[in-house]
Parts: structure tokens; sequence; C-alpha cells
């Protein structure tokens, strides 16, 4: 019998000027969700602890997500600075903020698609089948990818965790830290543009 898989998701940067830095994303067996409970039993520190931002941190430097029944992704994504530079393009001054938006989320789950399914199919789980927990940050996101979202719960923290540590600087032991902010730059403008922005292509013009 399959095991059932959970996930959750949130994001940190700069929430005052709507920078989405860094995208936690989160996902485990139930036997999973048991061993990163117990390692926070053993540094004393409650689900309710993590507002704080000193228990944060002690979280983020004890935590240890390796293991085959969890996996950590902290991704970095630099959400409303892209869209803000792709709006700028001559070719998409017309284009709607909404529709970039939607394409961008489209191109991010493009981009995770694999990674995520990777883990959740070695549990016998296909991905469209794993909830996420999240809160309104992350909502369109999922709604956007065709992902089902389930509302906050004790393993939302966990994903609220990791994208605040890697905004503060720090990498929990065992987090697959992704850099994709130049890929998603350049399939954003190719998925809406139609044209190659690769490395060896011309950019459309910037004003």
């Amino acid at each position: 019998m399959p095991d059932r898989v959970f996930g959750s998701m949130d994001v940190s940067g700069d929430l005052v000027v709507g920078n989405h830095k860094y995208l936690g994303v989160f996902m485990a067996t139930q036997d999973g969700i048991g061993t990163i409970f117990r390692q926070l039993r053993r540094m004393n520190i409650r689900i309710d602890d993590l507002k704080r931002k000193r228990r944060r941190r002690d979280t983020a430097d004890g935590i240890d997500f390796d293991g085959g029944e969890c996996v950590a992704f902290c991704v970095r994504i630099d959400r409303d600075p892209i869209i803000r530079r792709t709006k700028r393009m001559r070719r998409l001054k017309k284009t709607s903020e909404g529709k970039i938006r939607k394409t961008y989320h489209n191109v991010l789950f493009h981009t995770l698609k694999d990674k995520m399914e990777n883990f959740s199919l070695a549990h016998g789980v296909a991905l469209a089948e794993v909830r996420f927990q999240c809160d309104s940050d992350c909502m369109n996101f999922i709604r956007d990818a065709g992902l089902m979202s389930d509302s906050e719960g004790d393993i939302h923290a966990i994903a609220d965790n990791i994208a605040w540590a890697n905004n503060v600087g720090i990498e929990p032991r065992g987090t697959r830290p992704l850099d994709l902010v130049s890929e998603l730059e350049d399939m954003l403008a190719r998925r809406l543009t139609g044209r190659n922005t690769g490395p060896h292509s011309r950019r459309p013009k910037v004003r």
C-alpha cells in the first residue's frame, strides 16, 4: 500500500515591497513528519515557537532534513522583481501583470515539478494527489500550478521556517538549495514573447 505524502509551501523576503525572494517546499510521509517533530521536541521547540525569531533561528540551526521520508527545497525565486523587469519589456508593455504573474507561476512549477514528483512517486503517490498546506502567500501559485491546497497546519510552519532561514542566510541541514532566478526570467520572457532569450540570443529591449 502506498504511503500518504503531505506537503507545505511558504515564501520569505521583503514582503513590504512584495519581493517573494525564497520559496520553501516541504514534503514528507507520515513517518517523515514524525521524525521532524521528534527533532523539534528534542530541541524543546513547539510549533507555536516557530513564530518567535529566536526559536526560528534555533530550529533552522538544529533541524536536519536528511533521510528518505522527507525532502526540503529552498528555492531562490525573486518573483516580483522578475515580473517587474518582464513587464518593462517593449513587447510586453500591454500585457497585464496578472497574465505575467500567472505565466510566472506556471514556469516556476514547470522547473520544480520533476524534483517534487520524484519524491511523491518514490512513495507511490502522484504529485496531483498531494495536498500542500499554505497561507495566502502561496495560494495563487498552488492554484495556477494545478496542485491541491490545504489550510495552514503544523507542517506549514516547517516550510515557513525553511524559507525564512534562507532569507536570513541560514541553510538548514539536508535542504536542497536551488537558485532559479536566471532560468525563471529567461523562460518567462520566452513563454510570453515566443522568442529565444538564452545566452546566445538577443533579449527583447527593455526601456
